[in-house]
């Protein structure tokens, strides 16, 4: 009961912190404008419009997603360290895992709203010019929040032990890495060389598989998608970020603040 209080507290507060940033307010607008100028790319492309738009729509939902899960991720822990109000936090009657699992509670809460939000005016764009609502769209979404999910649990588990400015910096390799896993691959299966196919095959074990949650292309020619395989890509995805997020704890808790 103390840890479901501690967590409910907590995640309430950094939402609360959240939707103050300014800089995440900008990041949304720049989502928004990108999905909405979508619609006037579209205009400029013949008999091409509804393609460009689902096209272009869904890659703002997922770049301007990851940045603000890399800026909320990466400094919202340090910015409590920064103004020592962590001291008066980790003094009350909760264990440092409470405030680590709780701080990511509420940035995915943060999250999920801002990409609700762009992903309803996608939506709309989309209804201006056609009838109905593609096929995997909604299904596009969901793996889309999953692959937030991921990269705002890598940049607080960065937090755990390192600045903002690192922090957002190894994420940022980190989502690189994850969208180029499908080049690791077949990397490991081309190349002769034993050395190098133990590494890239030690880097597609390791990083998050973040490819795996793109359905731009199957979204924007209305290719069929096995609800099996969007149910996997997110069980793999929640299961990614909770081993991150008890490392991340294990890691938090060995810290010393001092």
């Amino acid at each position: 009961m103390l840890a479901i209080r501690a967590l409910t507290s907590i995640s309430f507060n950094t939402y609360r912190e959240a939707v103050r940033s300014k800089i995440l307010y900008s990041i949304l607008f720049f989502g928004l404008f990108m999905i909405s100028f979508a619609a006037v790319l579209g205009e400029v492309s013949y008999y091409q419009n509804l393609r460009v738009i689902k096209d272009i729509g869904l890659f703002s939902l997922s770049l301007f997603g990851d940045l603000m899960a890399i800026f909320l991720g990466a400094s919202f822990v340090y910015k409590e360290i920064e103004r020592k109000s962590i001291f008066n936090i980790l003094s009350k009657p909760l264990k440092r895992w409470h405030y680590f699992v709780g701080k990511l509670l509420g940035i995915l809460a943060t999250l999920y709203i801002q990409l609700l939000i762009m992903f309803v005016t996608l939506v709309v764009v989309i209804s201006v010019y056609s009838d109905g609502l593609p096929p995997n769209l909604i299904s596009a979404f969901l793996l889309i929040c999953t692959e937030v999910t991921v990269v705002a649990t890598v940049a607080l588990f960065f937090s755990a032990f390192s600045t903002p400015y690192l922090s957002g910096f190894f994420s940022l390799g980190m989502l690189v890495a994850g969208k180029a896993g499908e080049t690791f691959q077949r990397m490991v299966s081309a190349s002769e060389n034993e050395g190098l196919r133990f590494v890239f095959g030690l880097l597609d074990r390791i990083l998050p598989a973040l490819w795996t949650f793109n359905l731009a292309t199957e979204v924007t020619y209305e290719i069929p998608v096995p609800p099996t395989f969007v149910l996997n890509a997110m069980l793999y995805g929640f299961a990614y970020a909770a081993v991150l997020a008890m490392l991340g704890s294990w890691v938090f808790s060995r810290r010393d603040f001092i």
